[in-house]
């Protein structure tokens, strides 16, 4: 269910469930403004916080980032988190964070264009664009760089390597978006941190995120296993091991009763049990 406070599955422990809003929460975050004040709504309470207008910082094309945050107080974004909504302007239009719903996201940042280990993973992303689109996944990047710098990039890259980046660029100039998300620090004067990763479920929760130097580019690889193990571990009551691939054994959740326990064979490894996956031997993925 969309909206709600999150709970967890008693029969899954790994799993996120949405439940049902309380009488006067609200389902998602929002801002409002009263009195040239900013009122943030959050993901479950009412009002809970106000700041002054100026301190959104719509300028160079993010018109707006919705969080439960403070001026100069940028909040701790955790597995579970709603992802905060933005609108921005993009290498193809406005995109706002929300209108991704009913679909998984991978938001990616990356520190500047026209730098070799960014170039390298916007080559291998735009390779990889319909493995993404085949597990209903968006792809949508976020830099520092102004709209037309993210243009002539991209141009730049089309003539290079004959790629097509076919995913939107968000221009963050203000580093609104970067903060909210907490890829860059409060105080923080360049955007070399901003080489971030947030696997966005399809009720906009943030379900895996990573982080790397700037230095070090990303495995597309991993970012659609990741996707792809999220998805098999909604789909029922089982974790992933370590290097799952799709079509590899998965692992049974362990018991959480004691009876239970007492009650299995006797197995040295009965907290580690694994299975076949029937479902993604019977889709042919492997």
């Amino acid at each position: 269910m969309a909206g709600g406070r999150l709970v967890r599955t008693l029969h899954n422990p790994y799993r996120i469930a949405r439940a049902p809003p309380r009488s006067g929460e609200n389902s998602k975050s929002r801002v409002e403004v009263h009195a040239g004040r900013l009122f943030e709504f959050n993901y479950i309470y009412n009002v809970i916080d106000y700041r002054p207008l100026t301190a959104i910082g719509s300028r160079m094309g993010v018109s707006g980032v919705t969080d439960t945050m403070n001026a100069g107080n940028w909040p701790v974004l955790r597995i579970g988190d709603a992802a905060p909504d933005f609108e921005a302007r993009t290498t193809m239009g406005p995109v706002s964070l929300s209108s991704y719903r009913g679909r998984w996201l991978l938001l990616f940042s990356h520190p500047a264009d026209f730098t070799p280990v960014c170039t390298s993973e916007f080559v291998a992303l735009s390779r990889a664009a319909d493995r993404f689109a085949a597990l209903n996944c968006a792809l949508l990047a976020v830099s520092v760089d102004s709209l037309y710098a993210h243009l002539a990039w991209v141009r730049a890259i089309h003539e290079a390597f004959g790629v097509t980046v076919n995913f939107p660029i968000v221009e963050d100039t203000s580093m609104m978006v970067g903060r909210a998300f907490g890829m860059i620090a409060d105080d923080a004067t360049d955007s070399t941190t901003m080489r971030s990763s947030f696997f966005i479920d399809p009720d906009g929760i943030i379900r895996a995120s990573c982080c790397y130097p700037a230095t070090v580019g990303r495995s597309v690889e991993e970012m659609l296993r990741v996707i792809a193990a999220l998805q098999r571990v909604d789909a029922d009551h089982i974790v992933t091991p370590a290097g799952w691939q799709p079509g590899d054994d998965v692992l049974l959740p362990p018991s959480a009763n004691q009876a239970a326990v007492l009650a299995m064979p006797d197995d040295p490894a009965w907290f580690h049990r694994s299975r076949p996956d029937a479902e993604g031997l019977a889709t042919g993925q492997k």
